[in-house]
């Protein structure tokens, strides 16, 4: 099933204007604060009327402005997880999943399944006062999934999970799609849940459409989308052998060895791997006496300042590109400027499987 968008959507002062059509499966949704993106979400689900345009979910026009389509929000088969949650505050957790729990779904899904994955057996009898941004986050997305739509709008529903429970819920999400057949349009700026969840961006900026296709491809053709995405950098990696006894993969970017956490994998296969910019220290030359087992040794290609925040872009191989999360004053005194040469510093533990 695909989900082809051509639109314009005027709200007060802005315009979105956007035109692309995914192929069944996983899309991430981008765009920085005021991109655009929940106005796209709202206009797809119904909850805004584009000015003008076209929107289908697979064969079905859902909007259709020059022929008089405008199908109402009930009656699309959409499902919605947005930011502010929008649970029965009279019903309990238990009567907030089951509500739209009917027909199809009756045989596909048993709410038991989604209170398991989702961990929310002890929740099942409180009220949404009673629980925790994080909590009610699960209950709403337990809701959508049980009311098994054509298509899942997720508006960054993990935002208020921890990191434990994110990464159990992923796989499950990817379940959702594969086995029941819903498609999901995702939005995230985390970079690791894009990588790990999707299949294809699209990327918004400033109301317009500036990148569509699989990740990576638009990703290399779209860097100021690479760089906001949570900051996260992704680099690949060739394992050279791993090392079950000293618990680590001893691989390599380019012509520079990194040490990985243990991970069962063959020598030679190629993976990649993400590591935060909090967790890259930047040195003007290699440590002696340090914990940390990675020195990787690169050039700074630029240092961006992405809401008040100082990264430092350093290439260590051909393909590769570490951010460092650094103070202005770190900056200054360590002269990290273009084409400076220095030594990225990163712990085994902080580099995370893809």
């Amino acid at each position: 099933m695909t989900i082809a968008v051509d639109v314009t959507v005027r709200r007060g002062d802005f315009s979105l204007t956007a035109a692309f059509e995914t192929r069944s499966g996983i899309t991430a949704l981008f765009g920085e604060n005021g991109s655009g993106k929940s106005t796209l979400l709202h206009a797809i689900a119904g909850l805004v009327a584009p000015t003008d345009g076209h929107i289908a979910i697979s064969d079905h026009v859902v909007f259709d402005r020059t022929r008089g389509i405008a199908v109402p929000p009930e009656a699309r088969r959409v499902g919605l997880v947005f930011q502010d949650l929008r649970l029965f505050p009279h019903l309990d957790v238990g009567e907030n999943l089951r509500y739209g729990y009917r027909g199809r779904a009756r045989d596909r899904i048993q709410p038991s399944a989604v209170v398991e994955a989702l961990e929310l057996g002890a929740l099942v009898a409180r009220r949404p006062a009673e629980l925790s941004g994080g909590e009610r986050q699960r209950v709403a997305l337990g809701r959508a999934i049980l009311a098994m739509p054509d298509l899942l709008l997720m508006d960054e529903p993990l935002a208020s999970v921890d990191v434990a429970l994110r990464k159990q819920i992923l796989p499950y999400l990817r379940w959702v799609h594969e086995s029941l057949g819903v498609e999901v349009l995702y939005v995230s700026h985390s970079l690791a849940e894009i990588l790990e969840l999707t299949d294809e961006i699209v990327v918004l900026a400033n109301g317009e459409l500036c990148g569509h296709g699989e990740v990576f491809d638009v990703l290399g053709r779209t860097p100021h989308a690479t760089v906001a995405l949570s900051t996260e950098s992704s680099v690949r990696v060739e394992v050279e052998w791993p090392d079950e006894e000293g618990d680590h993969v001893r691989a390599r970017i380019g012509d520079q060895v990194v040490v990985l956490p243990f991970r069962p994998v063959s020598t030679g296969t190629v993976a990649r791997v993400v590591v935060g910019p909090e967790d890259v220290m930047i040195a003007r030359a290699k440590l002696t006496g340090v914990s940390a087992r990675n020195q990787l040794e690169g050039v700074v290609e630029r240092v961006s300042d992405l809401h008040g925040r100082l990264l430092a872009h350093v290439r260590v191989g051909e393909d590769a590109v570490l951010r460092a999360e650094l103070t202005r004053g770190a900056v200054a005194e360590l002269g990290v400027e273009v084409g400076a040469r220095v030594t990225c510093v990163v712990k085994t533990s902080a580099f995370r499987w893809m």
